[in-house]
């Protein structure tokens, strides 16, 4: 009898230690998921912010190209329309130029 008591605490102690071994393992497989799941939310923002970099730098070129279109025609309609010679014109277009960025 009294060695069934003694391998049913021995069993006993056993069981706790492989609870204890689970509950650590269960731990450590849950911050290295943490861990993992912060660094793809990381890499996340980062390529977001990269992405959102790359579309507002493509908006600005495109804004001032068509500007810069917008200019050049702008200059071709004031030659025609007025019918200046080509020194008055260019003057002209020139004036139209620094006006509209703001240099004048």
């Amino acid at each position: 009898m009294r060695e069934v008591i003694q391998r049913m605490m021995e069993a006993e102690t056993e069981a706790k230690k492989i609870v204890a071994a689970a509950e650590t393992q269960a731990q450590q497989v849950s911050a290295d998921a943490r861990r993992r799941a912060q660094a793809v939310l990381d890499q996340a923002r980062q390529e977001a912010k990269t992405e959102a970099a790359g579309l507002l730098d493509k908006a600005r070129a495109d804004a001032t190209l068509r500007r810069d279109q917008a200019m050049v025609k702008a200059g071709a309609d004031l030659q025609k329309d007025v019918r200046l010679d080509d020194a008055a014109g260019r003057a002209a277009a020139e004036a139209l130029v620094r006006l509209v960025i703001g240099k004048d």
